[in-house]
């Protein structure tokens, strides 16, 4: 499905990987039901739906019309999460920016607080790494399933396993990053991760 998506559509491979992340379990009735064990309602508002997981909210707040399910809303709202989140940290190196796109792809910095916290962390000098091991939420499902304590940590993991099978596929790494830079930080999400489940 993911290849049909992108059929004449042209974004970037951080784009690409952050739609593969968020569209694992992505479909109609996935997400229907996703919404109402959540949140009781199979329509809920607060539930993302579609390829990028989007709340409707967030669509207008992004500057899009239209349905989650349709590509050009759920491109452009990746696009939106990921370089609003990029932006906001000018002294990140690529790797940082890797991570950051890997959290941002799942919303993670749709927060003013966050994208303060984030340019914080980097203007104090913290490695970026380090500092989102000590102080972003712990726990999930889907990062228990995974042997990994923090979601946070999953989402860099799954995020990165993505563009490395994108970028085999001819798809283009973000500049400054190598294939080397995406395995060590597939390496340090399972390690990281793994140490604070101890």
């Amino acid at each position: 499905m993911l290849k049909q998506l992108w059929i004449g559509i042209r974004a970037s491979i951080e784009v690409a990987a952050g739609l593969a992340v968020q569209s694992e379990f992505s479909g109609v009735a996935g997400d229907h039901l996703a919404a109402f064990a959540a949140h009781g309602d199979l329509f809920s508002p607060e539930s993302g739906f579609g390829p990028a997981q989007v709340e409707e909210g967030w669509i207008s707040a992004y500057g899009f019309s239209g349905s989650p399910y349709d590509s050009d809303v759920a491109v452009g709202v990746m696009q939106a999460r990921i370089e609003n989140a990029q932006n906001a940290c000018p002294g990140c190196s690529a790797q940082d920016l890797v991570i950051v796109a890997a959290l941002a792809q799942n919303g993670g910095f749709e927060s003013e607080h966050a994208l303060e916290t984030l340019t914080g962390a980097v203007s104090s000098g913290k490695k970026l790494g380090d500092f989102i091991a000590g102080n972003w939420p712990q726990g999930g499902l889907r990062a228990q399933a995974a042997g990994l304590d923090s979601y946070w940590f999953l989402m860099v993991k799954k995020y990165v396993q993505d563009m490395k099978v994108l970028h085999l596929i001819g798809w283009e790494l973000p500049e400054g990053v190598t294939m080397d830079d995406l395995d060590y930080l597939e390496e340090w999400a399972d390690n990281y991760g793994e140490e604070s489940n101890d």
